[in-house]
């Protein structure tokens, strides 16, 4: 928090400051507001809520090094990744990873760079539009995180462990055994081969879908569960 300290005692540069809290604030709706144009009523605000965050840091640090601490004890649950996961769940981490890091990095750099925009404009635009990635990868990193603990409780994505009921029926259930079976041969196929994260997440996403599905019909005909779903490498 040194940096907004010094900032509250400086001239307080507006870009600087919302740089600052862009890092540290938590507020959403207030990041967003201040990446839209400068008011008075902005600059009053962003000071209130940057003397706020600073008045609490000492709290902040507190609860840092707990984390820092426990990080320590059990580095495998950083950021609330369980130890041992399934293929879905690992696919689902490879995603975010890059996204976090992203992230991150463009926090760090951010305060810099609207300092800079103080006196050259391509930097000032700059600043604007990292604090508008900032935003748009908090939340598809919480849309993660969100899929994470479903996955956690449910065994399965959101929304997937119903889906494919309906497209079975008591008179075409044999038949339809046969054409889960092949779509999870060739799932199985694509999933041994090179590929990027995201397609690998939507497949091994449908993996499940597919072994749900077969193991439901697999009761319906009264056959072992398990059966008839290909064995995949560990």
């Amino acid at each position: 928090m040194q940096q907004i300290k010094d900032w509250l005692n400086s001239s307080r540069p507006y870009d600087a400051g919302v740089a600052l809290y862009m890092r540290y604030g938590d507020d959403k709706q207030m990041k967003e507001l201040f990446t839209e144009h400068r008011t008075p009523f902005k600059e009053k605000k962003l000071v209130e809520l940057l003397k706020s965050l600073l008045n609490k840091s000492a709290a902040v640090k507190q609860k840092e090094d707990a984390k820092t601490e426990n990080l320590k004890v059990n580095s495998s649950a950083t950021y609330g990744w369980p130890a041992k996961m399934s293929k879905e769940l690992a696919a689902l981490k490879a995603v975010w990873l890059p996204l976090f890091k992203q992230r991150e990095n463009l926090c760090a750099r951010l305060y810099d760079v609207a300092l800079l925009g103080k006196t050259d404009k391509n930097k000032e635009m700059e600043a604007g539009q990292m604090a508008h990635r900032i935003l748009a990868l908090q939340d598809e990193i919480n849309g993660i995180y969100q899929d994470r603990e479903y996955y956690i409780k449910h065994n399965c994505f959101p929304g997937k462990e119903q889906l494919f009921k309906p497209v079975v029926s008591d008179v075409k259930i044999a038949e339809r055994r046969l054409t889960v079976r092949r779509y999870l041969t060739r799932l199985k196929n694509e999933l041994s081969k090179p590929g990027s994260e995201k397609v690998k997440l939507k497949q091994e996403k449908k993996w499940t879908e597919y072994v749900a599905e077969m193991n439901y019909i697999n009761e319906k005909l009264k056959r072992p569960y398990g059966e008839g779903i290909p064995k995949r490498k560990q």
